[in-house]
Order: C-alpha cells, then sequence, then structure tokens
C-alpha cells in the first residue's frame, strides 16, 4: 500500500496546478474519479485546468469492487467530494455490472484505503433515516430495478430528530418499472 500512497503523491503532486486553492492549505488541480473503460470499477484521473485530464495509477482500481460493490460487484458513476471537516473523502457509486439494484458508500481519509456501506434498494424504507414518517414513492421495492447516478453533498443546516444538525444528502435516480407506467 506504501508504495500506491507514494504513486499517487508523485502522480498528482506532478500534474497539479499552482492556479486553484485547497481550502485546507496549498495549491492543487482537480480529482476526477470515473469508471475504467476497461472494466465495472472506479479509477482517478488528474487534471490541471478540470477539462484535460490524464488517469493515474496506469487507470487501475483504486478499490476492489467485489469488496465495496456487495450487490453486483462492480462501480459505476463515482462521485467523490470531501469530508463535512476536511478531513477524509466521501464516494458514492452505482452498485451495478448487468442490474443496479442499490449505491455503495464509501469513506477514505488518504484516497486509497476505504470502508463502504452497501445500500440495496429493494430493501424497502429501512434504508431511509426518515422511513418513519415519509410516504413511501413505491408499494412494491422488490421490483426495482434501476437506481444509478448518485451523489452526495453535506447539508449543515439539517436537523436529525435528537437536534443535531448536519447531515450527509444523497440524490439519485430510481427507477421501478412495474409501478411507473
Amino acid at each position: 500500500m506504501k508504495k500506491l500512497f507514494f504513486s499517487i503523491l508523485i502522480a498528482t503532486s506532478a500534474t497539479l496546478s499552482a492556479n486553484a486553492q485547497n481550502p485546507i492549505k496549498g495549491n492543487y488541480g482537480y480529482l476526477y474519479c470515473h469508471m475504467s473503460d476497461r472494466g465495472e470499477y472506479t479509477a482517478y484521473a488528474v487534471s490541471r485546468d478540470g477539462y484535460h485530464y490524464e488517469d493515474i495509477l496506469n487507470g487501475n482500481q483504486i478499490f476492489d469492487p467485489e469488496i465495496h460493490a456487495r450487490i453486483e460487484g462492480g462501480t459505476r458513476d463515482a462521485y467523490i467530494t470531501r469530508s463535512w471537516n476536511g478531513k477524509g473523502y466521501i464516494m458514492v457509486t452505482t452498485d451495478m455490472c448487468v442490474r443496479n439494484y442499490g449505491i455503495d458508500l464509501l469513506k477514505s481519509k488518504d484516497l486509497i484505503n476505504w470502508t463502504s456501506v452497501t445500500v440495496d434498494f429493494r430493501k424497502g424504507m429501512s434504508n431511509f433515516s426518515d422511513a418513519a414518517t415519509a410516504t413511501p414513492p413505491y408499494k412494491d421495492w422488490s421490483t426495482i430495478n434501476r437506481v444509478w447516478a448518485p451523489q452526495i453533498f453535506w447539508d449543515p443546516s439539517y436537523q436529525w430528530s435528537n437536534g443535531s444538525r448536519g447531515g450527509y444528502m444523497i440524490y439519485f435516480s430510481m427507477l421501478n418499472r412495474s409501478e411507473e407506467q
């Protein structure tokens, strides 16, 4: 793993721009997480200007999708952001190889080592923090046949039932063909 970290550090510091400012410290460029054209996995690319990207790590996977994509074993539509406190990274992906029934939520402190949770939408409202009060959009969640393009952001004003504030909000597209005629 140290070799991988060293490769990312060298590649990013050699190719990143001095114009963009990191909210924490120093200069940086742009990191793009994308599905590889060589398989159902997420890879990194970097850019100086936000328009021209170059794969790093030879376009290889940044984590093992078999470990983190527990439904289908593949990751697509990666979206990454800094954690709300600037001390790590949060990524969300479509869990997909053939079908897409869910999404994967990943967390890392160093962009190398990832932990994750998989959300299988066929399990219904139990996936949602407001399941007790929300109106379900579907009668039969077991027939969900498309969940894709998730994105995530931090909402500092969200208030939980215990009074604490702040939470990640995830939005995505979903289709339950049997109920959406």
